[in-house]
């Protein structure tokens, strides 16, 4: 009988810690649709990009390109309204994590690292994660999620 109980316990006690990441909840304060906002002013909607690694004080890290036009690897360097950099690890990164705005009419630009949050979501020949921050005095916020290629 003891044993029977134990089995029993542990069976409830593994099915109660299962998940799915397919039925978990968009973390609190990201929003579910792909990278949008305003970017100085300007209405902003993600559609490609891509990430390059980089090494920076020693911390391996992302640089994340995104873009609202349809880019990949091989359009590495073109000017960008949005840029991000982050530890390379899967999870919640809100300190060592960058936003850089650009405004490309002018090419002023604001780096952003109070409030930014990031969460890596996987690595591999993507990087797939949600983005959110802002800088109000530039009239620049954006919240969403992306998923580029990873290029070598």
């Amino acid at each position: 009988m003891t044993k029977a109980l134990s089995i029993l316990f542990l069976v409830i006690a593994l099915n109660s810690c299962s998940s799915s990441d397919d039925n978990a909840p968009a973390a609190e304060g990201f929003a579910a649709n792909p990278v949008s906002g305003t970017i100085y002013g300007n209405q902003f909607t993600y559609s490609g990009g891509y990430a390059t690694n980089i090494n920076s004080g020693g911390v391996d890290k992302l640089n994340i390109t995104l873009s609202a036009s349809s880019i990949n690897c091989s359009d590495f360097g073109i000017s960008t309204p949005l840029s991000i950099s982050v530890p390379k690890v899967v999870g919640l990164n809100t300190t060592n994590t960058f936003l850089f705005f650009k405004n490309l009419e002018n090419d002023n630009f604001v780096n952003v690292s109070n409030g930014v949050q990031v969460e890596i979501i996987s690595i591999g020949e993507t990087v797939k994660g949600k983005v959110k921050g802002a800088s109000i005095s530039e009239n620049c916020s954006i919240n969403g999620t992306f998923e580029v290629p990873i290029c070598l």
